[in-house]
């Protein structure tokens, strides 16, 4: 095993790495679901007519996971977090919703979503931490 090999295996992954790739693996799941079943979950979230918006950010979503998965997943943290806060912004349209069970679904995944949003800007802080501070080590063995 190589080196280069040796720094990107789960033993080696510190805890913001570890994150980031279950942050991924939660990506593809969700957007996944988001491709699709678009009317269900239009549907469940009081947007109807919103299928095509919501199949994109499925999309979205797994570009993210992929990200999440490259030798530096902090770009796709931030992407992540940027993403959450449209999310919250779409689902608020859902709370205008006259169906009272409609709204409530909203309202657990819009606190899901702000749940994910606080983990998803930990990972991207800590991982540009961590990446700067590896480049400072570096240029000072340097």
């Amino acid at each position: 095993m190589t080196h280069a090999e040796a720094e990107n295996t789960p033993k080696s992954w510190t805890l913001a790495e570890q994150v980031a790739r279950g942050l991924g693996w939660f990506s593809f799941g969700l957007g996944a679901a988001e491709l699709v079943a678009p009317g269900r979950l239009a549907r469940w979230l009081g947007l109807e007519g919103k299928e095509g918006l919501i199949r994109f950010y499925g999309a979205r979503e797994i570009g993210a996971g992929v990200g999440a998965f490259a030798a530096n997943p902090a770009p796709a943290m931030i992407a992540r977090a940027a993403g959450d806060f449209v999310d919250l912004g779409t689902l608020a349209l859902g709370l205008r919703s006259e169906d009272r069970a409609v709204r409530r679904n909203v309202v657990a995944a819009m606190a899901a979503v702000a749940g994910v949003t606080l983990v998803d800007i930990w990972a991207a802080a800590k991982l540009t931490a961590e990446r700067r501070a590896q480049r400072a080590e570096a240029l000072a063995g340097a």
